[in-house]
């Protein structure tokens, strides 16, 4: 390269041998001396603009100092410390110091529209996930305390066969004799011959064509008769939790409770999700409807089965619950 006092010369440059650095001068006869560092790709500029043309190794620069070219040491100068320039690998040319490659809109719209794509396939699961682990939570709480009671009871009343169950069909004393002395906080709903169900304590069923009011489904969204017989009453216990009293109303049904796990006043109102089913046992033990069913028979569409497809879905499902391990896999 050559220096010219007065003269534009675009090919004022001197490059060496190893091409790691190269010294330009400016344009015009004086002014500060620049240096680029090609092995790090980066352009450090300190005063005037910086221009980039053709390729890597041809700068031009203008600068306004007036240092001496010769003896100016660039890093003792009082100028501001250099801004370092990038330079990516497939970078466009660009003629300003300010402007940086980026993405285009058409590149960001895709990219959004992928995670799109991915949060729709992947955040139904992750909610059901999670109302699952919900609902299996409020299972397992209600079969505790539930068992424990019937414990105590069993203590100071003896077994269940001595209880005036079947034969006074009074399911309101009922429960006020056995249950209640045990849940303090409780609270007693008589019989609603048909009319509302377990706990009423607003108006939150579903209604039909008929206009008759129903406050529960099956587990196909089959709505469901309750209270589920006629004397079929109810106890609300502090936590919201309710507990009905199906009885001999049919024999299939004989010391059959139903248990709302987090009261009718909440939904999802569902066999097999917030509405699960049990029995007290001869030997006056809490179980699962369904417990001596074979898996086979609690996944298949045998009625009331814990399957979807099943006639009446969802009486089941605490038991087929329980021997899935407490998951709910229907």
């Amino acid at each position: 390269g050559r220096e010219a006092d007065g003269l534009r010369c675009k090919d004022a440059k001197r490059q060496r041998s190893d091409a790691s650095i190269v010294k330009i001068y400016p344009l015009s006869g004086e002014g500060l001396r620049e240096r680029v560092n090609l092995e790090e790709r980066k352009i450090k500029r300190y005063e005037g603009r910086l221009f980039r043309v053709n390729n890597l190794q041809s700068f031009y620069v203008i600068a306004d100092s007036a240092a001496d070219p010769q003896s100016q040491d660039i890093s003792k100068t009082n100028q501001p410390s250099p801004q370092p320039y990038p330079i990516g690998e497939g970078a466009k040319p660009t003629y300003s110091p300010y402007k940086k490659a980026a993405f285009t809109l058409a590149e960001v719209l895709i990219t959004l529209g992928i995670i799109g794509v991915i949060a729709a396939m992947t955040i139904p699961n992750l909610i059901s996930n999670y109302q699952n682990a919900k609902y299996i939570a409020q299972l397992k709480k209600s079969y505790s305390v539930l068992g424990q009671a019937i414990q105590f009871i069993q203590r100071d009343f003896g077994d269940v066969s001595s209880w005036t169950w079947k034969e006074s069909g009074d399911y309101e004393n009922f429960l006020n004799t056995y249950f209640k002395p045990y849940f303090s906080g409780s609270k007693i709903y008589s019989p609603s011959d048909w009319k509302t169900p377990m706990c009423y304590e607003q108006d939150i069923g579903f209604q039909t064509s008929s206009g008759t009011k129903y406050s529960y489904k099956w587990l196909d969204n089959g709505y469901i008769s309750t209270p589920f017989t006629k004397s079929t009453a109810s106890i609300r216990l502090k936590d919201g939790t309710c507990i009905g009293v199906i009885g001999g109303h049919y024999s299939t049904w004989e010391r059959t409770l139903a248990v709302d796990t987090n009261g009718s006043a909440k939904g999802p109102n569902t066999a097999g999700k917030d509405l699960f089913f049990f029995q007290i046992d001869d030997n006056t033990k809490l179980i699962p409807y369904g417990f001596d069913w074979s898996y086979e028979d609690l996944a298949s569409n045998k009625q009331h089965a814990c399957n979807k497809n099943a006639e009446n879905p969802g009486f089941t499902c605490a038991a087929r619950v329980m021997k899935d391990g407490w998951q709910i896999k229907y």
